[in-house]
C-alpha cells in the first residue's frame, strides 16, 4: 500500500521471545541454537497508519493508543505528546557530549535508529534534507541503538552523512526514557522541550522528508 510505514521490532517482548526461543531450542535434542542477529532483522512490514494521517493532528501518536494515551501492546511509555521531553545524555560519534535540553530554542528531532535495521537506513536522507531546509532552527540527533561506536562512524562516512548522530549502545534509552517497542522512532520535540509527535515506523525518503516537515513546522509555530 503507498505510504505504508515500516518497523523494526526489537523492544522487551522480542528480546524475551528470542532469549526463550534459545533456551527451547539448546534443551531439545538435534535442535541448534538461535541466531542472535535474527532478532534485529526481524520486522514488521505492515504497522502503522499511513505517515499523512498523523500530520493532520500532530498532538496524537502515529501508533494507535488506548484510552490511556499508552500504546496498547507495548509497555508504559515515558515520552508523551503534549508532555515535558525527558532529558537525556547524548555521546555523539565525534565524541562530544551534550543534553537534549541544552538545545532548548530550537525544534529537535530524536530518532531512534540502527543501521541494521532496513526503514531506518531507508529514511535517513531525509535528515540530510530537513538540516538543510531549516537550518539552524532544527537540531537532528540520530541516536543509534546498539551499534558500535565504530560501525556507527563508518556508516556515516561511508554515506555522507553530516548530522548529529549519537550513540544509545546498551539501549538505555530506547528500553527507558524513549522507550519503544521498534523503530525507527522518532519525536519532535518544540522550542520549549514539549512532544508535538511521536512516530514510529517509516516510509521511503520522500514520504518521510514531507511528513517531519510538516511536523516541524508545526511545532516551529506553538
Amino acid at each position: 500500500m503507498k505510504n505504508r510505514k515500516k518497523v523494526c521490532v526489537y523492544g522487551w517482548k522480542k528480546i524475551l521471545m528470542w532469549s526463550l526461543i534459545f533456551l527451547v531450542c539448546m534443551s531439545a535434542a538435534g535442535c541448534g541454537s538461535t541466531s542472535g542477529s535474527d532478532s534485529k532483522t526481524a520486522s514488521k512490514e505492515n504497522a502503522g497508519q499511513g505517515v499523512d494521517s498523523a500530520i493532520e493532528t500532530p498532538a496524537n501518536s502515529d501508533t494507535e493508543a488506548d484510552d490511556s494515551g499508552q500504546n496498547a501492546d507495548t509497555p508504559e511509555i515515558a515520552a508523551k505528546q503534549g508532555a515535558q521531553a525527558p532529558d537525556i545524555d547524548l555521546t555523539y560519534i565525534d565524541g562530544t557530549t551534550a543534553k537534549l535540553s541544552d538545545y532548548r530554542g530550537k525544534v529537535v528531532l530524536l530518532n531512534l535508529w540502527a543501521t541494521w535495521c532496513k526503514p531506518c537506513v531507508g529514511e535517513l536522507p531525509a535528515f540530510t534534507r530537513l538540516q538543510e531546509e531549516f537550518g539552524e532552527k532544527l537540531q537532528i540527533v540520530a541516536l543509534n541503538c546498539g551499534d558500535s561506536e565504530q560501525t556507527v562512524k563508518e556508516f556515516a562516512k561511508e554515506n555522507g552523512y553530516t548530522f548529529a548522530m549519537a550513540l544509545d549502545e546498551k539501549l538505555e534509552v530506547m528500553m527507558g526514557a524513549y522507550q519503544t517497542s521498534g523503530i525507527p522512532y522518532t519525536v519532535i520535540i518544540d522550542e520549549n522541550g514539549i512532544i508535538r509527535t511521536i512516530s514510529e515506523g517509516a516510509g521511503d525518503a520522500e514520504t518521510m522528508f514531507q511528513h517531519y516537515k510538516k511536523a516541524i513546522e508545526a511545532a516551529m509555530q506553538q
